[in-house]
């Protein structure tokens, strides 16, 4: 068990746990908010023929001798149909947008460039290049093409170019299975009931669920317990049983009643860190029992976010398939940092804007791992190494979600 170490090593540490999840094959209706667990390529090409841009007529650009050229109208195709029959000199057929273009004709004359003196003739008032608004087939894109790159996890936008490319299924990493334990005798689930003395409402496990849902994680199993060993060793069994990682809250520092450590080795399990050199969130628990990963987090609101985003969320996105680092971009500070220095890397919740172009961040946010309200106005979580940064200092930042 290494007992304290560094941010940097705790998160290198915390990855190798990643284990890939098995895949499945889903259909593409169904898959939005998956990882691919193999790129993808174009079944078919796109447009699969020439087709009309623009409602017009679909004339040969070498007719048109000079503004005003009347051609003759030898057919109209709607979208849906089938081409028209090849064209010959001096003839034009009327199209709709997305209607094939017939073989001989090289272009479309807007409607609003023509003029129709009757039902079976066009004049064509302006120069017509060769090309105009028709798409050639494959433009878009050709049978066997890559389409979406492995690892990617699926947007609505791409789920529409998988149906446009004739994509039917995908084979994509199932969700990881998350169980959260929420740990502490004051803490109260129901918020309907009124508190006794001493107690307060619980948050930690909608602070998770929300996060790992939003992940397309399956959260299937969430509990409280009070601070009681052999009641903790009796939840952790039972959840252990129905998940891939197990998440706590509570009973990771060295308090009376933290029995979070002692628990899992009196029930066999492996700990393989036990402390990072981290503020807020220092007591952090990396532990195995089985095949199951256990991520024992504070019970502080604030510390345990921190661990999550920036120790545990990655862990669990990798082994989905879902490549991703914590403090992915800069921010610059809006205001100068000076601060007592200790061992410690911090991670201060910020609120991030967009000025000029440029991310800023402020941290004038109550910072208390014990406090909640600041969470209303963070959006990011940026990663100090220094105690004194000064204005403008570019900072590694997360952005979170809807900032």
């Amino acid at each position: 068990m290494q007992a304290s170490v560094s941010l940097d090593e705790a998160m290198r540490l915390t990855r190798t746990f990643a284990q890939s999840t098995d895949k499945e094959e889903i259909s593409v209706d169904r898959c939005q908010g998956r990882i691919l667990a193999n790129s993808v390529t174009a079944r078919c090409d796109v447009p699969p023929f020439r087709r009309a841009m623009m409602d017009g007529f679909a004339l040969r650009t070498e007719d048109l001798k000079s503004p005003g050229t009347l051609l003759e109208v030898v057919g109209w195709t709607p979208a849906g149909n089938q081409p028209a029959p090849s064209l010959k000199s001096g003839k034009c057929v009327r199209v709709m947008t997305g209607a094939p273009v017939p073989e001989g004709a090289n272009a479309v004359a807007r409607f609003e460039w023509c003029d129709t003196p009757d039902s079976h003739h066009v004049k064509i008032l302006r120069p017509v290049a060769q090309g105009e608004s028709v798409q050639e087939t494959g433009e878009d894109g050709r049978q066997g093409q890559l389409i979406l790159n492995a690892g990617r996890r699926i947007r609505g936008q791409d789920v529409a170019v998988l149906r446009t490319f004739g994509v039917p299924t995908v084979e994509v990493y199932q969700p990881v299975r998350v169980a959260l334990l929420i740990t502490g005798s004051e803490l109260v689930r129901d918020v309907t009931l009124p508190l006794s003395p001493g107690q307060i409402y619980g948050s930690n496990d909608v602070l998770l669920a929300s996060s790992l849902r939003a992940d397309g994680i399956n959260v299937n199993w969430v509990h409280y317990v009070s601070d009681d060993p052999q009641a903790i060793g009796e939840e952790i069994s039972l959840a252990a049983t129905s998940c891939d990682f197990l998440l706590t809250t509570g009973g990771v520092s060295k308090g009376d009643l933290d029995y979070l450590m002692q628990v899992l080795i009196h029930m066999g399990g492996q700990v393989h860190l036990n402390h990072v050199w981290m503020r807020p969130g220092s007591p952090f628990i990396v532990s195995t029992l089985g095949k199951t990963t256990v991520f024992s987090m504070s019970g502080n609101p604030a510390a345990c976010y921190a661990q999550f985003e920036t120790l545990v969320r990655p862990v669990l996105r990798e082994a989905m398939g879902w490549h991703s680092d914590p403090f992915p971009v800069t921010a610059r500070l809006s205001h100068g940092i000076d601060l007592k220095p200790i061992k410690h890397t911090r991670v201060f919740r910020g609120h991030a804007y967009v000025e000029q172009g440029q991310i800023y961040v402020d941290t004038h946010l109550a910072q208390s791992s014990s406090v909640v309200s600041s969470f209303t106005q963070t959006n990011c979580l940026i990663r100090l190494d220094h105690p004194q940064l000064s204005a403008g200092t570019l900072v590694p930042a997360q952005l979170l979600q809807d900032w």
